[in-house]
Protein backbone atom coordinates (compact mmCIF):
# COMPACT_ATOMS: atom_id res chain seq x y z
CA UNK A 1 0.00 0.00 0.00
CA UNK A 2 2.67 2.70 1.04
CA UNK A 3 4.73 1.72 -2.30
CA UNK A 4 1.66 2.74 -4.55
CA UNK A 5 1.25 5.47 -3.00
CA UNK A 6 4.32 6.75 -3.01
CA UNK A 7 5.07 5.27 -6.81
CA UNK A 8 3.47 7.51 -9.58
CA UNK A 9 3.90 4.66 -11.95
CA UNK A 10 2.07 1.27 -11.35
CA UNK A 11 4.35 -1.23 -12.77
CA UNK A 12 7.41 0.20 -10.59
CA UNK A 13 4.89 0.68 -7.69
CA UNK A 14 3.62 -3.23 -8.06
CA UNK A 15 7.77 -4.33 -8.44
CA UNK A 16 8.11 -2.75 -5.10
CA UNK A 17 5.95 -4.49 -3.52
CA UNK A 18 6.82 -7.72 -4.42
CA UNK A 19 10.49 -7.32 -3.66
CA UNK A 20 9.58 -6.16 -0.37
CA UNK A 21 6.60 -8.69 -0.13
CA UNK A 22 9.35 -11.26 -0.64
CA UNK A 23 11.82 -10.04 1.42
CA UNK A 24 9.14 -10.34 4.25
CA UNK A 25 8.47 -13.63 3.19
CA UNK A 26 12.21 -15.21 3.49
CA UNK A 27 12.58 -13.37 6.68
CA UNK A 28 10.22 -15.24 8.57
CA UNK A 29 10.25 -18.30 6.69
CA UNK A 30 13.81 -19.29 6.43
CA UNK A 31 15.64 -16.13 8.35
CA UNK A 32 18.82 -16.70 6.58
CA UNK A 33 19.21 -14.89 3.62
CA UNK A 34 21.57 -11.61 3.87
CA UNK A 35 22.92 -9.03 1.06
CA UNK A 36 26.23 -8.24 2.62
CA UNK A 37 27.48 -5.38 4.33
CA UNK A 38 24.32 -5.46 6.09
CA UNK A 39 22.03 -8.57 6.75
CA UNK A 40 18.26 -7.79 5.77
CA UNK A 41 16.86 -11.01 5.35
CA UNK A 42 17.51 -12.56 8.88
CA UNK A 43 14.77 -11.29 11.70
CA UNK A 44 14.40 -8.04 12.40
CA UNK A 45 16.41 -7.43 15.96
CA UNK A 46 19.35 -8.97 14.76
CA UNK A 47 19.63 -6.24 12.17
CA UNK A 48 17.72 -2.78 13.15
CA UNK A 49 20.25 -3.29 16.32
CA UNK A 50 23.68 -3.00 13.60
CA UNK A 51 22.11 0.06 12.71
CA UNK A 52 20.26 1.79 15.52
CA UNK A 53 22.95 0.63 18.17
CA UNK A 54 19.64 -0.89 20.97
CA UNK A 55 20.55 -4.06 20.99
CA UNK A 56 20.20 -4.80 24.61
CA UNK A 57 16.14 -4.60 24.40
CA UNK A 58 15.43 -3.69 20.65
CA UNK A 59 14.39 -7.55 20.36
CA UNK A 60 12.35 -7.56 23.02
CA UNK A 61 10.20 -4.11 21.32
CA UNK A 62 10.04 -5.84 17.62
CA UNK A 63 8.43 -8.74 18.89
CA UNK A 64 5.05 -7.06 21.03
CA UNK A 65 2.77 -7.32 18.88
CA UNK A 66 1.24 -3.50 19.61
CA UNK A 67 4.62 -2.40 18.51
CA UNK A 68 4.22 -4.28 15.23
CA UNK A 69 0.34 -2.81 15.07
CA UNK A 70 1.68 0.47 15.48
CA UNK A 71 4.16 0.45 12.68
CA UNK A 72 1.62 -0.95 10.56
CA UNK A 73 -1.00 2.08 11.42
CA UNK A 74 1.93 4.61 10.60
CA UNK A 75 2.50 3.05 6.97
CA UNK A 76 -0.87 3.45 6.85
CA UNK A 77 -1.30 7.02 7.72
CA UNK A 78 1.77 7.92 5.25
CA UNK A 79 0.38 5.70 2.45
CA UNK A 80 -3.17 7.90 3.07
CA UNK A 81 -0.94 11.00 3.27
CA UNK A 82 0.54 10.85 0.28
CA UNK A 83 -2.11 9.09 -2.00
CA UNK A 84 -3.30 11.94 -3.97
CA UNK A 85 0.41 11.72 -5.64
CA UNK A 86 0.67 8.27 -5.45
CA UNK A 87 -1.07 5.56 -8.59
CA UNK A 88 -4.15 7.77 -7.95
CA UNK A 89 -5.08 6.79 -12.13
CA UNK A 90 -4.92 3.16 -11.37
CA UNK A 91 -5.87 1.23 -7.52
CA UNK A 92 -8.20 4.37 -6.26
CA UNK A 93 -9.98 5.16 -8.98
CA UNK A 94 -10.62 2.17 -10.32
CA UNK A 95 -11.93 0.81 -7.27
CA UNK A 96 -14.09 4.05 -6.22
CA UNK A 97 -15.89 4.19 -9.73
CA UNK A 98 -15.66 0.47 -10.34
CA UNK A 99 -18.27 1.11 -7.13
CA UNK A 100 -20.10 2.78 -8.82
CA UNK A 101 -21.49 -0.20 -11.40
CA UNK A 102 -22.63 -2.82 -8.42
CA UNK A 103 -25.79 -2.24 -6.14
CA UNK A 104 -25.56 0.68 -4.24
CA UNK A 105 -22.23 1.50 -5.22
CA UNK A 106 -22.77 4.94 -4.72
CA UNK A 107 -24.25 4.73 -1.19
CA UNK A 108 -20.85 2.23 -0.25
CA UNK A 109 -18.86 5.75 -1.53
CA UNK A 110 -21.04 8.21 0.32
CA UNK A 111 -21.37 5.39 3.60
CA UNK A 112 -17.17 5.52 3.24
CA UNK A 113 -17.26 9.16 3.80
CA UNK A 114 -16.78 10.52 0.38
CA UNK A 115 -18.90 13.14 -0.72
CA UNK A 116 -21.14 11.91 -3.46
CA UNK A 117 -24.36 13.47 -5.57
CA UNK A 118 -26.45 11.41 -7.93
CA UNK A 119 -27.67 12.84 -11.08
CA UNK A 120 -30.90 11.68 -13.26
CA UNK A 121 -33.84 12.52 -14.76
CA UNK A 122 -35.66 9.87 -13.96
CA UNK A 123 -37.28 10.24 -10.19
CA UNK A 124 -37.77 6.27 -9.77
CA UNK A 125 -34.30 6.14 -10.19
CA UNK A 126 -33.26 8.57 -7.64
CA UNK A 127 -36.15 6.62 -5.37
CA UNK A 128 -34.62 3.71 -5.63
CA UNK A 129 -31.15 4.70 -4.96
CA UNK A 130 -32.30 6.52 -1.60
CA UNK A 131 -33.56 2.87 -0.67
CA UNK A 132 -30.40 1.70 -0.80
CA UNK A 133 -28.37 0.95 1.92
CA UNK A 134 -26.32 4.35 2.23
CA UNK A 135 -28.56 5.76 -0.22
CA UNK A 136 -29.82 8.41 2.35
CA UNK A 137 -25.87 9.69 2.70
CA UNK A 138 -25.98 10.54 -1.55
CA UNK A 139 -27.18 14.13 -2.70
CA UNK A 140 -29.60 13.25 -5.24
CA UNK A 141 -30.51 15.64 -7.83
CA UNK A 142 -33.25 15.43 -10.56
CA UNK A 143 -32.19 16.70 -14.35
CA UNK A 144 -30.64 16.45 -17.43
CA UNK A 145 -27.34 15.09 -17.94
CA UNK A 146 -26.40 17.24 -20.63
CA UNK A 147 -27.31 20.79 -18.61
CA UNK A 148 -26.98 19.73 -15.08
CA UNK A 149 -28.59 21.49 -12.39
CA UNK A 150 -24.96 22.79 -10.96
CA UNK A 151 -22.71 25.86 -11.19
CA UNK A 152 -20.23 26.09 -13.11
CA UNK A 153 -17.09 25.38 -10.55
CA UNK A 154 -18.30 22.50 -8.65
CA UNK A 155 -15.20 21.35 -7.96
CA UNK A 156 -15.94 17.45 -8.00
CA UNK A 157 -12.99 15.19 -7.88
CA UNK A 158 -14.19 12.46 -10.02
CA UNK A 159 -17.62 12.92 -12.31
CA UNK A 160 -18.40 9.52 -13.62
CA UNK A 161 -20.83 9.05 -16.62
CA UNK A 162 -22.06 5.39 -16.32
CA UNK A 163 -21.93 2.41 -18.59
CA UNK A 164 -23.67 4.23 -21.79
CA UNK A 165 -24.91 6.75 -20.17
CA UNK A 166 -23.72 9.14 -22.34
CA UNK A 167 -24.78 7.20 -25.19
CA UNK A 168 -28.02 7.88 -24.47
CA UNK A 169 -27.88 11.08 -25.50
CA UNK A 170 -29.91 10.86 -28.77
CA UNK A 171 -26.91 12.76 -30.83
CA UNK A 172 -23.36 14.26 -30.99
CA UNK A 173 -24.46 17.59 -30.37
CA UNK A 174 -26.41 16.33 -26.73
CA UNK A 175 -23.30 14.28 -26.18
CA UNK A 176 -20.50 17.10 -26.37
CA UNK A 177 -23.28 19.81 -24.26
CA UNK A 178 -22.59 16.94 -21.47
CA UNK A 179 -19.36 16.58 -21.64
CA UNK A 180 -18.74 20.05 -21.34
CA UNK A 181 -20.45 20.53 -18.43
CA UNK A 182 -19.10 17.15 -16.90
CA UNK A 183 -15.49 19.84 -17.92
CA UNK A 184 -16.94 22.90 -16.10
CA UNK A 185 -17.61 20.92 -13.00
CA UNK A 186 -14.42 19.63 -12.33
CA UNK A 187 -11.69 20.50 -10.17
CA UNK A 188 -8.42 21.90 -12.09
CA UNK A 189 -6.93 17.84 -11.06
CA UNK A 190 -10.09 16.22 -11.35
CA UNK A 191 -10.93 13.56 -13.89
CA UNK A 192 -14.02 12.31 -16.02
CA UNK A 193 -14.59 8.87 -16.47
CA UNK A 194 -16.69 7.61 -19.25
CA UNK A 195 -17.97 4.04 -19.57
CA UNK A 196 -19.46 2.90 -23.14
CA UNK A 197 -20.01 0.01 -25.18
CA UNK A 198 -18.42 0.38 -28.44
CA UNK A 199 -20.39 -1.24 -31.13
CA UNK A 200 -18.10 -0.21 -34.32
CA UNK A 201 -18.57 -2.36 -37.52
CA UNK A 202 -20.68 -4.99 -35.69
CA UNK A 203 -23.27 -4.31 -33.53
CA UNK A 204 -24.35 -4.37 -29.57
CA UNK A 205 -24.62 -6.98 -27.49
CA UNK A 206 -24.71 -10.14 -29.46
CA UNK A 207 -24.11 -12.23 -32.40
CA UNK A 208 -26.53 -10.73 -35.83
CA UNK A 209 -26.97 -11.45 -39.77
CA UNK A 210 -26.13 -8.27 -41.78
CA UNK A 211 -28.48 -7.16 -44.34
CA UNK A 212 -27.06 -5.36 -47.30
CA UNK A 213 -29.09 -2.34 -47.71
CA UNK A 214 -29.32 1.20 -48.81
CA UNK A 215 -27.28 3.80 -46.29
CA UNK A 216 -28.97 5.04 -44.00
CA UNK A 217 -31.11 2.08 -43.57
CA UNK A 218 -31.13 -0.60 -40.58
CA UNK A 219 -28.29 -2.72 -41.70
CA UNK A 220 -28.03 -5.19 -38.60
CA UNK A 221 -30.40 -6.79 -36.61
CA UNK A 222 -30.98 -9.34 -34.11
CA UNK A 223 -32.89 -11.03 -31.33
CA UNK A 224 -31.05 -12.12 -27.75
CA UNK A 225 -32.34 -14.21 -24.94
CA UNK A 226 -31.64 -12.41 -21.48
CA UNK A 227 -33.48 -14.60 -19.28
CA UNK A 228 -36.10 -18.13 -19.59
CA UNK A 229 -37.33 -19.04 -16.08
CA UNK A 230 -40.72 -21.07 -15.58
CA UNK A 231 -43.58 -18.50 -16.23
CA UNK A 232 -41.56 -15.44 -17.60
CA UNK A 233 -39.43 -14.68 -20.81
CA UNK A 234 -37.02 -11.39 -21.56
CA UNK A 235 -35.57 -10.92 -24.94
CA UNK A 236 -33.58 -8.16 -26.20
CA UNK A 237 -34.41 -6.89 -29.94
CA UNK A 238 -32.73 -4.54 -31.66
CA UNK A 239 -31.51 -2.89 -35.02
CA UNK A 240 -27.89 -1.31 -36.18
CA UNK A 241 -27.74 1.37 -38.00
CA UNK A 242 -23.71 1.77 -38.58
CA UNK A 243 -24.00 4.43 -41.19
CA UNK A 244 -25.60 6.58 -38.81
CA UNK A 245 -24.27 5.14 -35.71
CA UNK A 246 -27.67 4.55 -33.97
CA UNK A 247 -28.95 1.31 -32.20
CA UNK A 248 -32.41 0.94 -31.06
CA UNK A 249 -34.18 -1.72 -29.54
CA UNK A 250 -36.57 -2.80 -27.19
CA UNK A 251 -36.15 -5.05 -24.08
CA UNK A 252 -39.47 -7.57 -24.43
CA UNK A 253 -40.52 -9.04 -20.89
CA UNK A 254 -42.83 -11.55 -21.24
CA UNK A 255 -44.70 -13.13 -18.52
CA UNK A 256 -47.95 -14.06 -17.18
CA UNK A 257 -49.49 -11.15 -16.50
CA UNK A 258 -48.74 -10.27 -20.17
CA UNK A 259 -46.10 -8.34 -22.39
CA UNK A 260 -43.94 -5.57 -21.42
CA UNK A 261 -41.90 -3.48 -23.57
CA UNK A 262 -38.96 -1.12 -22.48
CA UNK A 263 -37.29 0.38 -25.79
CA UNK A 264 -34.42 1.91 -25.58
CA UNK A 265 -32.11 4.00 -27.88
CA UNK A 266 -27.88 4.78 -28.33
CA UNK A 267 -26.26 6.75 -30.65
CA UNK A 268 -22.68 5.87 -30.30
CA UNK A 269 -19.10 6.89 -31.10
CA UNK A 270 -16.00 5.47 -31.78
CA UNK A 271 -12.83 6.07 -28.95
CA UNK A 272 -11.17 8.12 -31.52
CA UNK A 273 -14.66 10.32 -31.88
CA UNK A 274 -15.21 10.45 -28.49
CA UNK A 275 -11.81 11.44 -27.36
CA UNK A 276 -12.63 14.30 -30.38
CA UNK A 277 -15.50 15.76 -28.51
CA UNK A 278 -13.85 15.90 -25.23
CA UNK A 279 -10.53 17.59 -26.54
CA UNK A 280 -13.63 20.55 -27.84
CA UNK A 281 -14.70 20.32 -24.90
CA UNK A 282 -11.44 21.09 -22.77
CA UNK A 283 -10.56 17.74 -21.97
CA UNK A 284 -7.42 15.25 -23.14
CA UNK A 285 -7.29 12.22 -22.55
CA UNK A 286 -5.44 9.77 -19.10
CA UNK A 287 -5.80 6.73 -19.67
CA UNK A 288 -8.33 4.02 -21.48
CA UNK A 289 -9.15 0.77 -20.25
CA UNK A 290 -10.78 -2.16 -21.58
CA UNK A 291 -12.86 -3.39 -19.14
CA UNK A 292 -12.45 -2.40 -15.00
CA UNK A 293 -9.82 -4.81 -14.02
CA UNK A 294 -7.45 -2.36 -16.44
CA UNK A 295 -7.41 -4.47 -19.21
CA UNK A 296 -5.23 -3.30 -22.05
CA UNK A 297 -8.12 -1.48 -24.65
CA UNK A 298 -7.79 -2.63 -28.13
CA UNK A 299 -9.35 0.05 -31.00
CA UNK A 300 -10.31 -3.37 -33.28
CA UNK A 301 -10.95 -5.98 -30.71
CA UNK A 302 -12.56 -3.99 -27.72
CA UNK A 303 -16.32 -3.75 -26.95
CA UNK A 304 -16.33 -1.57 -24.18
CA UNK A 305 -14.24 1.26 -22.98
CA UNK A 306 -13.29 3.15 -19.37
CA UNK A 307 -12.19 6.82 -21.17
CA UNK A 308 -10.47 9.03 -18.27
CA UNK A 309 -10.18 12.40 -18.88
CA UNK A 310 -9.04 15.54 -17.37
CA UNK A 311 -8.97 19.22 -17.72
CA UNK A 312 -6.56 20.28 -20.63
CA UNK A 313 -3.50 21.76 -19.22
Amino acid sequence: LLAHALIRHAGAAHAVSVICAFIIVVNHELAVTTYPPAEFGVPAHATVSEFAGWGPWMNHILTADLFKLAIVVVLLAVAWLAWPRGTALTVPLRWRTALGRIPSGAGVLAAAGADVWALDASRAMLAALAAKPGGERVVAMLGDMARPPLRPGAGFAVVLCAFNSLFNLPDAAEQRLCLQAAATLLAPAGLLIVETSLPGAGHEPGEATGIATEAGDFQVDSVDVRAVESDRVVLSAWQHDPVNQNIRGQMIDIGAGGIRLRPWRLHYRTAAQLDAAARDAGLELVERWADWGGGTFDPILSTEQIAVYRPRR
